[in-house]
């Protein structure tokens, strides 16, 4: 790929613009958890696994775009353009194992009863929930991401 190739230029703005969402799910995940261990609720702790999850579909994607953008070598003449696909295949193993283990647990929990204590805490990750997904979404901007690259590849 040369340094003008519109694909490598594709791949350099995914790079881009995948950084500033992924520090937003970061402080999400935290906050979910946090909130999730203190009231016990199995729904706030499947959804802090989830955007954990989310976060490690984000760094690995990151390296698969990153990869693919290395030159050509002696062992690989052809590039290493198949590492975004291998690394959408390790992020969909990932997700299946993540959702088993979600699912195992809550039928655990299902079958033993237990109190979720409610605490103020709840409402403020509510809140900070619905703010990290505006400001996520402002992010991508008018259109969403996926409008946008399609701009730039020329399909509108």
């Amino acid at each position: 790929m040369s340094a003008d190739d519109p694909r490598r230029m594709l791949l350099q703005k995914g790079i881009a613009v995948s950084r500033r969402p992924t520090l937003v799910l970061v402080v999400l995940s935290i906050a979910k958890g946090t909130v999730g261990l203190l009231s016990g609720s199995i729904a706030l702790l499947a959804d802090a696994a989830h955007t954990i999850m989310d976060i490690a579909g984000s760094v690995i994607v990151w390296l698969g775009l990153r990869l693919s953008l290395r030159k050509p070598t002696d062992r690989f003449p052809y590039g290493f353009y198949k590492a975004e696909s291998i690394c959408a295949l390790i992020v969909c193993i990932i997700m299946i194992f993540t959702g088993a283990e979600i699912l195992r647990d809550s039928v655990e929990r299902f079958y033993v009863s237990s109190a979720i204590s409610f605490r103020p805490v709840v409402i403020g990750v509510a809140i900070s929930s619905g703010f990290c997904f505006l400001l996520s979404s402002s992010i991508q901007g008018e259109g969403g991401a996926r409008d946008k690259l399609s701009r730039l590849e020329g399909r509108e």
